[in-house]
């Protein structure tokens, strides 16, 4: 399988929005433009099959990490009809690249506490949990548990 990753342009979001509509790809498009961010798409031949966005904005009000002088992950996305772990991998080695060039030294990210799956796959990779942190659930009462990861990028 031939994976190739770049940087989303005006119409690889068009192409995301038909493939994976559950996401706001133009705030997020919108981010890179201003230079809060980083989004990197995945494709095999012509079409979008994944995504990573990427984000150093610092103290990230959603979040409520100190993150200052870090990337972070803000959201990543594989199409369900293709192999996630594999395409996963060559998003996340691609970001990690561009963080390093960025000059970034870490690249974290938070998953849920109950994402047995997502967990083993960082852990995969190369990430280490830092910290528990607590998130806004679906209810605004609600906190959902999550664990903060992060990886020291090889400068």
């Amino acid at each position: 399988m031939n994976i190739r990753v770049a940087p989303a342009d005006p119409e690889t979001i068009e192409q995301l929005k038909m493939t994976m509509p559950l996401n706001n790809h133009e705030d997020k498009f919108a981010l890179q433009q201003n230079g809060q961010g980083l989004y990197l798409a995945a494709w095999i031949d012509e079409d979008p099959v994944g995504y990573i966005f990427i984000r150093w904005e610092k103290n990230e009000p959603a979040t409520q990490l100190p993150i200052t002088l870090r990337s972070y992950i803000d959201a990543i996305e594989v199409n369900e009809k293709f192999d996630s772990d594999e395409i996963g991998n060559y998003l996340i080695a691609n970001a990690e690249n561009y963080m390093k060039v960025k000059g970034f030294h870490t690249l974290g990210f938070v998953v849920g506490l109950t994402d047995k799956k997502a967990i083993r796959f960082y852990l995969k990779q190369g990430y280490e949990p830092q910290r528990l942190v607590t998130l806004p659930g679906e209810h605004s009462k609600m906190k959902k548990w999550c664990i903060y990861f992060e990886k020291w990028l090889q400068i």
